[in-house]
């Protein structure tokens, strides 16, 4: 059954409240692809700052995706760096009684960690209530300030300055100033950290504070994606004297300057943190910011209709009809900034042959998962790329054709097919049980003999980072969200992150053209001259398929009527912002 865009948005149109995103675009217009896209209305950011480092005072007005590069006004170098200065920070509201309530937000998986730099999933809302980042994502995908307030790069685009924001503090006291920062950086970039990001931050040469409220941060090679960089989770700024004091159990004790301050982690039932009276931004509405996980997907959906919850994230899309009908709940459905994709371990055989990669890809019926798993929450993934994001294209999509997988394992030499593994986190999001079932459903047809292991979240990191040369014939189910898509070809496809020992997408993938097309747009600031460059290494890319392209994934995720001014981001995750309970 082939799953259609038009079916697509008849899910999204199923969705209420002021986030639904639902309208769509094609690829840029310099770069047209194969196929339209799903894309949030407000479009994700562009890939680069500003046209050339001598005008990047600030980041870009992001153009939509179906416009020219040169309509943004940082395509142009004589843009005015004060006309795209970034807005300040919103002021604090006026002192008034926090409301002594829990604002509970419940996702499927347990944290790994609430130190920032190894703590990165899907389970970000307590994170988000703790710390704050250099920069930050808005609800429409454009970059803030946060604990910066202005940037600015040298001209030749490998220094850049951040003017840090005056009076904050950290919970434990300690004022926030450019050591913080500098602590923070060399944090995530010491292996022993175990950051599964740490790859996409290599290019940090130096880290230099001349004063409190300066820091400079030099890259080699230069970047225009660096204020976008330190919008990641994975670099949000911690304590320096909680660094010191707790060490390796900071992901226990997480100190930061965001809304809510950590109280207590009760391991698979929920985090709790309290809030902040001297946050730097809009005082805290409500006193307690509570995160439960909740693996499973009818569970998430008892705590919707109930009031166990106020957020649910990740509900089955094949509830959505029903729970519209309540009317305590919004459900929304929106187009994402998520993947779903699979990765072989291909160091070794048999998945080293891209024959073989083929017919993993070929002998999965990925428009039936779409429409009886996904229920039609998702599209077809026809790119490398994470679909909507500016510089992504599109490629044709192999055919669902099992007897052509099996020419193709009899081709590499594997006529009689051979055993594989795939390995996931089951509740990470709706439906993974499902799709692993059918994964191994549909390569068991073509010979492949697969079994599924289930592990469990503070498993993945360590199995990814492992030596792929010790995991032949093993395939990792996972999602993959990037805000940018030099962030998310990087650290998918650049032979550094996949091979590396210290990072976490050590699937072995590699191709020395590959490398090259990706160091060069890196080092382009020009959004015109970085498009081709961007499109053919995602060719190159698509060619090899290098992973088990599934499907984008839609955001399907619920509230309680009674609760508002928390923020929801298209890539997935929820931010205290205001967020009030009547």
């Amino acid at each position: 059954m082939s799953v259609t865009r038009r079916h697509f948005l008849h899910l999204v149109a199923v969705g209420s409240g002021a986030a639904l995103l639902s309208a769509c675009s094609s690829a840029p217009a310099a770069a047209p692809t194969a196929a339209p896209k799903v894309v949030p209305t407000a479009p994700p950011p562009q890939a680069q700052p500003a046209a050339s480092p001598a005008a990047a005072a600030s980041p870009a007005a992001s153009p939509a995706p179906g416009a020219s590069p040169a309509a943004s006004p940082a395509a142009s170098p004589a843009a005015s760096p004060a006309a795209a200065a970034p807005q300040a920070a919103p002021a604090a509201s006026k002192p008034s009684d926090t409301k002594d309530v829990d604002f509970i937000v419940a996702d499927g998986t347990e944290p790994a960690s609430l130190d920032p730099a190894p703590g990165t999933g899907p389970f970000q809302p307590p994170l988000n209530a703790i710390y704050d980042g250099l920069t930050a994502w808005s609800d429409k995908m454009e970059l803030q300030p946060a604990l910066a307030t202005t940037w600015e790069v040298t001209p030749d685009g490998k220094t850049w300055t951040f003017k840090l924001r005056p009076g904050v503090k950290f919970h434990d006291g300690t004022p926030f100033n450019s050591q913080a920062v500098k602590v923070t950086v060399e944090h995530l970039l010491d292996a022993a950290t175990g950051s599964s990001r740490r790859a996409s931050y290599t290019l940090i040469k130096e880290v230099a504070t001349p004063d409190d409220g300066t820091v400079r941060i030099t890259t080699d090679p230069p970047t225009p994606d660096l204020p976008f960089l330190m919008a990641d989770g994975s670099i949000r700024i911690i304590s320096p004297a909680a660094l010191q004091k707790f060490g390796k159990d900071l992901g226990r004790n997480p100190v930061g300057t965001g809304p809510y301050v950590f109280k207590e982690w009760i391991p698979n039932q929920r985090v709790v943190s309290e809030a902040n009276p001297d946050y730097w931004g809009p005082r805290p509405q409500v006193r307690r910011w509570v995160y439960r996980p909740i693996p499973e997907a009818a569970g998430r959906v008892v705590a919707l209709k109930t009031g166990e919850a106020d957020v649910v994230m990740n509900l089955p899309a094949a509830d959505v009809e029903a729970l519209k009908q309540d009317p305590n709940v919004n459900v929304t459905v929106a187009p994402g900034l998520t993947i779903i994709e699979a990765e072989p371990r291909q160091s070794k055989p048999p998945f080293n042959d891209v024959k073989v990669r083929y017919a993993l890809n070929q002998s999965i019926d990925k428009d039936a998962i779409i429409a009886n798993i996904l229920k039609g929450a998702a599209l077809p993934l026809r790119t490398p790329s994470i679909p909507g994001l500016f510089g992504t294209f599109d490629f044709e999509p192999l055919p669902y054709d099992p007897a052509k997988a099996k020419q193709l394992l009899a081709e590499a030499g594997y006529p009689n097919g051979f055993e594989a593994t795939i390995r996931y986190v089951s509740g990470r999001w709706s439906g993974d049980d499902q799709v692993a079932e059918a994964m191994q459903g549909f390569w068991n047809n073509v010979g492949i003999k697969t079994q599924i292991v289930k592990i469990q979240s503070a498993e993945l990191v360590p199995q990814l980072s492992a030596d792929p040369d010790t995991m032949a014939g093993t395939v990792f189910l996972l999602l993959k969200t990037s805000e940018y898509v030099d962030y998310h070809l990087y650290r998918m496809y650049h032979s550094d992150a996949t091979t590396k020992t210290v990072t976490a997408q050590r699937y072995a993938y590699g191709n020395p053209e590959v490398d090259k097309l990706l160091s060069e747009q890196q080092r382009t600031f020009d959004p015109d001259k970085r498009l081709p460059i961007l499109k053919q290494a995602q060719e190159l890319i698509w060619k090899d398929q290098p992973l088990v392209y599934l499907a984008h994934q839609a955001n399907v995720w619920g509230n309680r009527k009674n609760v508002s001014g928390f923020k929801y981001v298209p890539s997935g995750s929820v931010w205290p912002g205001t967020a009030q309970k009547s």
